[in-house]
C-alpha cells in the first residue's frame, strides 16, 4: 500500500499493563520486593514506547522518596536513557501531538 510502512507494537497494551502493576506494587508491597531487580526493569522501561517511559518517570519519582540509596547506587545506569529522551530532536515535518510531548 504505498511506500509508507506502519510498525504495529502487539505488545505494547500487555508492557503497559505490566508497568502500571509494577507501580502499584510501589505502594502495595514495596518491603518485599527485590528493589534492585525492580530497578532493572524501570531502566529498560526507560527505553521502551512513550507511554512505558512516562510510567517509569512516575515510578522514579516514587522510587527516589521510597528507596532513595537504591536509586542512588544504580543511578549511572539510569541517566543514559534519561539523557537520550531529554535530547531528542523533534523533526522539522512533526504533528502538534509529537511537539507537545517533546515541550511538556
Amino acid at each position: 500500500m504505498g511506500p509508507f510502512k506502519h510498525t504495529v507494537d502487539d505488545g505494547l497494551d500487555i508492557r503497559k499493563a505490566a508497568f502500571e502493576c509494577m507501580y502499584t506494587l510501589l505502594d502495595s508491597c514495596l518491603e518485599r520486593l527485590d528493589i534492585f531487580e525492580f530497578l532493572s526493569h524501570v531502566e529498560t522501561g526507560l527505553k521502551d514506547h512513550y507511554d512505558i517511559k512516562m510510567l517509569t518517570y512516575l515510578m522514579l519519582v516514587r522510587l527516589s522518596s521510597l528507596a532513595p540509596n537504591a536509586v542512588l547506587q544504580r543511578l549511572d545506569a539510569l541517566v543514559a536513557p534519561l539523557l537520550s529522551t531529554v535530547q531528542t530532536k523533534v523533526k522539522s515535518n512533526a504533528v502538534k501531538q509529537e511537539l507537545d510531548r517533546k515541550s511538556g
